[in-house]
């Protein structure tokens, strides 16, 4: 008993956290692990998670267990409610790039294009970005 590896999926405030448990503690790579690919929904769940084995902890610590699996599951969860540490990521927009960034991306994009290449053109329009960026540069830095 305890020694299987035991999956579990418990539903807690919405979300559907999957872990499983072998010789009565938390295998913490197995919680949430489906969700990995997405880690919005991976850090999510792992915030979930962490919520819920504080919980279950905090109710098994304030009934009095007299049976030997009760007080197993009690330091299995407490256990994990120290030990296991959710992902805490947020994903947004980064902030449009100024007009020095821009200037920087195009010079950069007009050197590697004009690299090994003998082509006027490309050197003048080279020549042209690359003065645009440094007059910013020095504008931004007065």
């Amino acid at each position: 008993m305890g020694v299987e590896l035991t999956a579990m999926q418990v539903e807690h405030k919405h979300v559907v956290v999957p872990y499983s448990y072998q010789m009565w503690r938390i295998q913490e790579p197995t919680v949430c692990v489906r969700y990995k690919p997405d880690l919005a929904v991976f850090s999510q769940c792992t915030r979930v998670a962490s919520d819920l084995f504080s919980q279950v902890c905090a109710q098994l610590q304030t009934k009095r267990l007299t049976h030997w699996k009760q007080k197993k599951l009690k330091n299995m969860y407490c256990q994990a409610a120290v030990s296991f540490k959710p992902t805490v990521a947020s994903v947004q927009w980064s902030p449009a790039n100024t007009e020095l960034q821009e200037a920087r991306s195009a010079c950069n994009a007009a050197i590697a294009a004009s690299m090994g290449n003998g082509d006027m053109k490309l050197r003048e329009e080279k020549e042209r970005l690359c003065a645009q960026y440094d007059q910013l540069k020095k504008s931004s830095a007065d």
